[in-house]
């Protein structure tokens, strides 16, 4: 049985990012095709192109897993390409060089690598870009003071002494 569908490929509208209108693409499928390879909404399909530029769709079990980075992971890879030294590195300098694919580091890991490593961030006054530099890194001598208490403080009870 060698039948033939045509199916369609459809452009939406998305968001528009600078002035410039983008497109989310969908496959249209007939009824009769879902219908026969008992195809579902929301099923994953994996396309594959072979040598004659023909589209091949199989179906997926699931959609392949993501696995999400860790601070000790991120930490790990960035520590060695960090310089140590003037001039520092640009963020985004430092990813292509140890292969990470996060657009932005993650506030709460910057800051806990500026305690962990030493990581300073610089304005770059020629390029108004900031570089990352890194420096022996801090002991708990030179950690930020933590708040002293206070005699106002709820925490802070002075024994009570009564005098009979």
């Amino acid at each position: 049985m060698n039948q033939a569908y045509y199916v369609k490929l459809q452009g939406h509208k998305t968001l528009k990012y600078g002035g410039k209108q983008n497109y989310q693409h969908y496959l249209v499928l007939p009824k009769a095709l879902c219908r026969i390879q008992d195809l579902e909404t929301g099923q994953i399909f994996k396309l594959r192109l072979n040598e004659d530029g023909e589209i091949i769709f199989s179906r997926a079990n699931r959609k392949p897993a993501r696995t999400k980075m860790t601070y000790a992971e991120w930490i790990d890879r960035i520590k060695p390409k960090i310089p140590t030294q003037a001039p520092g590195k640009t963020y985004s300098q430092i990813c292509d060089e140890a292969k990470i694919h996060h657009r932005s580091a993650p506030a709460l890991w910057v800051r806990q690598a500026e305690h962990d490593i030493g990581l300073v961030r610089e304005p770059d006054k020629g390029t108004h870009r900031v570089l990352w530099l890194r420096f022996a890194p801090q002991t708990s001598k030179s950690m930020p003071h933590v708040k002293e208490m206070k005699l106002t403080d709820p925490k802070y009870v002075e024994p009570q002494v009564t005098v009979k």
